[in-house]
């Protein structure tokens, strides 16, 4: 079984794992007047990819439906600012 991966075995303990966490949690969302404002998917992974989409599938499967996010230091997730390069002529400061 590979770790952090869209393994199909490991993705099946992570969604068993979310359902159980969510029959506990649920009313504590934000979204049902609870104090829980995000839910962090993953930490520092340092990238997009279809395993990054099966966890988030996952997760509204399970029932979460407060804000979800993943958190990255560096790389192409940091890089980036609504889907575009920081770089990008919509994101420069006027000279």
């Amino acid at each position: 079984m590979k770790l952090r991966t869209d393994d199909p075995k490991f993705m099946g303990f992570c969604g068993d794992y979310l359902k159980a966490l969510h029959t506990q949690i649920a009313d504590l969302q934000v979204t049902h007047d609870g104090p829980i404002l995000m839910i962090q998917m993953e930490n520092e992974y340092g990238k997009i990819d279809k395993y990054l989409e099966d966890l988030k599938q996952l997760f509204t499967d399970a029932g979460f439906d407060a804000q979800l996010f993943t958190c990255d230091h560096s790389g192409p997730v940091w890089n980036k600012l609504d889907g575009h390069s920081r770089n990008s002529p919509s994101h420069q400061r006027p000279a």
